[in-house]
């Protein structure tokens, strides 16, 4: 089994080093594995960084690709045009990761020859911080997703209602249809990053009867800033959230049994935290809800239509600035 590792990275010369380096240790054999870094039009040092590592290790495949257009799903595709393996590997370019990855996701596709995707663990760590478990109110599990953490238990399961994240993921194309991801998630339009891709590509999956299935032995380490556990990064990940599952909704709208989300599904998760939490992480799910519901609601008006195009045909300016917006993604 063979595999293509894609990592999309923009501005992260100060981590891109660090990761190749990783890959450079990997150990896998039970095949070929190659590695393709996209270049997501970075302004820094990232492209000399890069090209210099190929360089100085001419013995591992690395391809350098560069993408002008913003956006990590299209810096995505960009890299799925140039791979020569169908099973794709989907990492963070600020992760952390054991020299046996490739391995056991070699033994997740043996165990599951069905899968479409497989995702993987994702632990937290606090930059220059030796230990996951910092004091704040957001590592808490409903918050988890905030900090890019990922934790569906210590057993493989195959997935009903979750998903997985692409900092730690792997999907075969004989199952899985190009584009990947939707083309409007995964973007920055007027200051609102619009999330949410590989969930609309974990749900979008399982709506079409195929495999999704999280392995807790596939580990790696997400490394954080200080900046997320701001209540400013807390408010405006929510609005975003409300509005990249407003999209994701209406793209799947075709599909019979998928759930869109509704007001109920705030007020149920309220109640169950009463249960399991003290009343500021209560108060904190409560206002989080509020706002992802204005999220989904409100300020998708402006970016939302409910049609067959999920796209507001006003929003003029969105347009201007991206003069072809993709169509509606089956």
């Amino acid at each position: 089994m063979n595999f293509s590792i894609i990592v999309a990275t923009y501005n992260r010369s100060k981590f891109i080093e660090s990761f190749l380096q990783q890959i450079s240790r990997i150990k896998y054999t039970h095949g070929s594995w190659e590695t393709i870094v996209v270049d997501n039009n970075s302004k820094d040092h990232t492209s000399h960084v890069i090209n210099n590592f190929i360089k100085k290790n001419p013995n591992i495949q690395i391809k350098y690709v560069f993408e002008s257009v913003q956006g990590r799903t299209r810096a995505f595709e960009k890299g799925l045009g140039v791979i020569q393996y169908s099973h794709v590997v989907s990492l963070d370019d600020d992760i952390e990761f054991n020299s046996d990855i490739l391995e056991k996701y070699y033994l997740a596709y043996k165990r599951w020859p069905n899968a479409a995707i497989i995702g993987g663990k994702i632990d937290v760590l606090l930059l220059n911080n030796k230990s996951s478990k910092f004091n704040s109110p957001y590592f808490v599990p409903p918050f988890r997703w905030l900090l890019g953490g990922l934790d569906l238990g210590n057993n493989p399961i195959q997935i009903k209602n979750e998903e997985v994240y692409c900092a730690n993921m792997s999907f075969n194309l004989a199952y899985v249809r190009r584009p990947v991801y939707h083309p409007w998630l995964g973007k920055v339009i007027h200051n609102v990053y619009f999330c949410g891709d590989d969930a609309q590509l974990c749900r979008k999956t399982i709506l079409q009867r195929k495999s999704v299935y999280y392995d807790p032995n596939i580990c790696v380490t997400n490394k954080i800033d200080k900046n997320r556990l701001s209540f400013s990064y807390f408010l405006k990940r929510y609005l975003s959230e409300g509005v990249s599952r407003k999209i994701i909704d209406n793209s799947l709208a075709k599909y019979r049994n998928h759930i869109k989300y509704r007001l109920i599904h705030s007020f149920k998760l309220i109640i169950n935290s009463v249960r399991s939490y003290n009343v500021l992480i209560v108060i904190l799910i409560s206002f989080a809800e509020a706002v992802y519901w204005f999220g989904y609601n409100i300020l998708s008006i402006y970016y939302v239509k409910e049609s067959e195009s999920p796209y507001y045909p006003g929003f003029f300016r969105a347009w201007r600035r991206h003069p072809h917006p993709p169509g509606r993604v089956e």
